[in-house]
């Protein structure tokens, strides 16, 4: 029992990095490129500050800028669906153990469904908080962008 639960955990996991292996062949040199370059325009040197201050920067009008490290929208897209493929191929396949098996099969169904329940959940809740924003979020008219000469740092102290 235990080693056929050994063998659908790998078997899963085997199919997932297939699939993954075949996407990113799929993806051209330039793309390739141009993100690798992109993660290269992060790793630019920041001016050093005294530990007692704190350096604010100001763009009048505008948002403040994604995190560096922030993925993007296709990126949280792909992981999401791969985290749900992932828990529903889980309970799936503890269903049919637990079906074949019981015991403490149906244990490990009970926990992976509900895992898959509240990860479900959780999708659902971050989807109407996005909705949410885009609902209330209003840009004003005349906001321009800003190139880097015109960000303008504050100092303050730490006292």
């Amino acid at each position: 029992m235990l080693l056929l639960a050994v063998a659908v955990g790998w078997l899963v996991y085997i199919v997932m990095w297939l699939r993954d292996r075949t996407e990113s062949r799929r993806s051209n040199s330039i793309h390739s490129f141009s993100r690798h370059l992109s993660a290269l325009g992060h790793t630019a040197p920041i001016r050093s500050v005294a530990p007692s201050a704190t350096v604010i920067p100001l763009r009048p009008g505008l948002a403040p800028r994604s995190a560096p490290n922030a993925l993007s929208l296709r990126q949280a897209r792909r992981r999401r669906r791969d985290v749900l493929t992932g828990l529903a191929a889980t309970a799936g396949g503890s269903l049919l153990l637990a079906v074949l098996f019981g015991g403490a099969f149906t244990a490990l169904f009970v926990l992976s469904t509900v895992g898959l329940v509240a990860y479900i959940a959780l999708l659902v809740r971050a989807q109407q908080i996005g909705t949410e924003r885009r609902a209330k979020v209003r840009y004003l008219p005349g906001a321009r962008l800003a190139d880097s000469s015109s960000v303008v740092y504050l100092e303050s102290s730490a006292n």
